[in-house]
């Protein structure tokens, strides 16, 4: 029987688009390497066992390779295997223990819930402070009562929040697929339970029966305006609260002649019958809940305030200028307005990519968490997979700023127009964010080039004279040379609007022919071994000084192509600090920046 870590990388690996790597199960999974390895080895037993290859490669991870059909076989038989391994770890305890409670008339003991839960008394216990933070967050309270138990307390609404989000937030991918399925391709051949509690159980068959009928006899414009999901998981939660006599609001019966439009009549008609097979009749608050309609009591929400206030506050607590992007507040406006704008309950969306985002993103998060707090209604409990679906449209705003994002078009002149432009390009724009070398050129092509390639900038070994900023820097930019530039960049971003015609957008500097890169490094290279000579000179070992010229010339091109000194071929020698420190000194005049292990190495050429 698979471990728990192991069931969570199977599921990875089955619901995978691309190769899973060992580092980011580590990383998600909070333990070592070396324990992925172990569980991966057991997981591809597991795989063997059903006839399923799992395939690897070092350097690039796992993935399976296996017809849809037997995908879905074998999704299927781990949400068994999850739901008998489900009460493992304290999370899953806290939230099977409060479904427990909210299904539960009355007060229930610690000594019931273990039994149940096969664990032990002291364990529910120690579990029991957690279940009352989680309980706050929705606004309801822990009751406890000596030799009585506990019973989860508040308002109708916000106890019903709760459990759907315990409800959703138990599904896997495959839950989901097969919920949906069954009732809109009445996909009925296997047999599939989802893991609810088996006091709700009845009332969710009964709905789900109910609602695949409806879906084949209806059309479909009733579908694009409700949820079904959130329909699915309402209606099961309704029915179950007023069997245990709980209702959202007073007992007035929903008139189904005031409702003008015939795809609605035809689905209060519906409900109707699923409440009639429990004897109950159809309320209006109980309606409302179902379909997210305004509930009594609850405030309408200005939507457009709202995406204003929260797109400020994200922008102000991340650095980021959210405020210019008009798609995010469109995009933003039209999902708050379908989940909030007529102060309905806010559907508790199924959400996959939650976990990722929570994992990914914690900063970004918890600012909309923040927001959600701050700028929507307290009736309005908002729930995690609400928050993610807002943190994917600032991700995409974020995403889109980038790939638009304004930089300062750039020429570089040196002497030839050949010589270290690659390594210049390099090293301005990893140091400055707003900036495009576009081209080089010698000083007889300026006003050429600048013409060809909409110059807004250029960059100069020497003084020229142009109608554009110049500034003027050494043959290798030193960091001061870079702050000067940084000012520029930072002014023309500023002062100068942005060019409609940018021109022919080529970049030279990236079309350098092989004969021209090799000649640059070869020229850097030479550079570079006479600066260390000039600088020293008496200290370099003569037997080893052709090892030295090819070494550097190595070197120059290891950085050309951002590659690094083999860390493993490297000793260190801590006698050497002062030959280090000027070594150190005569690479970064020469605008190179190495780690310290090339350092090591050349440090054994002196002597």
């Amino acid at each position: 029987m698979l471990g728990r870590r192991e069931l969570q990388i199977v599921n990875q690996l089955l619901s995978a688009s691309a190769v899973v790597r060992t580092k980011d199960l580590a990383d998600q999974m909070g333990v070592s390497i070396r324990s992925i390895k172990y569980d991966l080895e057991r997981v591809r037993d597991w795989f063997s066992e059903h006839q399923v290859v799992l395939f690897s490669q070092p350097n690039k991870g796992y993935w399976l390779e296996c017809d849809a059909s037997l995908l879905m076989e074998l999704r299927n038989e781990l949400s068994q295997m999850e739901n008998q391994k489900l009460y493992t770890s304290r999370a899953m305890r806290v939230r099977r223990i409060l479904v427990m409670l909210l299904l539960s008339e009355d007060y229930v003991t610690a000594a019931l819930m273990a039994d149940e839960i096969d664990v032990s008394r002291n364990t529910i216990l120690a579990d029991m402070n957690e279940v009352e933070r989680l309980a706050e967050r929705f606004h309801v309270s822990l009751s406890r009562e000596q030799r009585s138990g506990y019973r989860i307390l508040g308002e109708e609404q916000r106890l019903r929040s709760l459990l759907e989000h315990l409800l959703m937030s138990n599904m896997n991918n495959y839950e989901v697929y097969k919920m949906t399925t069954r009732i809109t391709r009445q996909d009925r051949e296997r047999n599939f339970q989802p893991m609810f509690d088996k006091r709700i159980l009845p009332e969710y068959q009964l709905v789900e029966s109910a609602l695949a009928h409806y879906f084949q006899e209806e059309t479909r414009e009733i579908w694009q305006q409700l949820d079904l999901m959130t329909i699915l998981i309402r209606l099961t939660i309704s029915l179950k609260r007023l069997q245990m006599g709980r209702t959202m609001e007073a007992y007035h019966v929903l008139d189904i002649g005031a409702e003008k439009s015939e795809a609605k009549r035809s689905f209060i008609g519906f409900m109707q019958r699923v409440y009639m097979q429990r004897e109950f009749p159809l309320l209006k608050a109980e309606y409302q809940y179902c379909v997210g309609s305004p509930v009594g009591g609850m405030l309408e929400t200005d939507i457009a305030a709202l995406t204003e206030a929260m797109i400020a506050f994200v922008a102000e607590k991340e650095g980021v200028d959210y405020a210019l992007d008009q798609k995010l507040y469109a995009n933003l406006f039209a999902h708050l307005s379908l989940r909030l704008g007529q102060g309905g309950v806010p559907g508790n969306e199924f959400n996959p990519l939650n976990s990722e985002i929570k994992q990914q993103y914690p900063a970004l998060f918890g600012h909309v968490y923040e927001a959600c707090k701050k700028f929507i209604s307290d009736e309005q409990v908002i729930q995690e997979s609400f928050i993610s679906f807002i943190v994917l449209h600032f991700l995409v705003s974020l995403e889109n700023q980038k790939l638009h994002q304004r930089k300062v078009r750039t020429l570089y002149v040196c002497s030839t127009g050949r010589g270290v432009a690659r390594l210049i390009k390099n090293r301005v724009e990893a140091g400055i964010a707003h900036v495009e070398m576009v081209a080089y050129c010698s000083i007889v092509e300026v006003e050429a080039m600048c013409r060809k390639h909409a110059i807004e900038l250029i960059i100069s070994v020497f003084p020229i004279e142009s109608g554009l900023p110049v500034v003027v820097t050494e043959a290798l930019p030193k960091e001061t040379d870079l702050e000067m530039i940084r000012q520029e960049v930072a002014r023309i971003l500023v002062e100068v609007p942005v060019a409609l015609d940018l021109g022919e957008r080529v970049d030279l500097v990236r079309q350098s022919s092989h004969e021209e890169i090799s000649e640059e490094i070869i020229l850097k290279g030479f550079e570079v071994y006479q600066q260390v000579k000039d600088a020293l000179a008496g200290e370099i070992d003569r037997k080893l000084e052709n090892g030295l010229l090819l070494h550097i010339f190595l070197m120059v091109q290891r950085y050309y192509f951002n590659k690094q000194y083999d860390l493993v071929l490297a000793s260190e020698d801590g006698e050497r600090q002062e030959l280090k420190a000027r070594l150190t000194e005569v690479f970064e005049q020469c605008g190179l920046y190495f780690q310290s292990a090339e350092l090591e190495a050349i440090v054994h050429y002196f002597k």
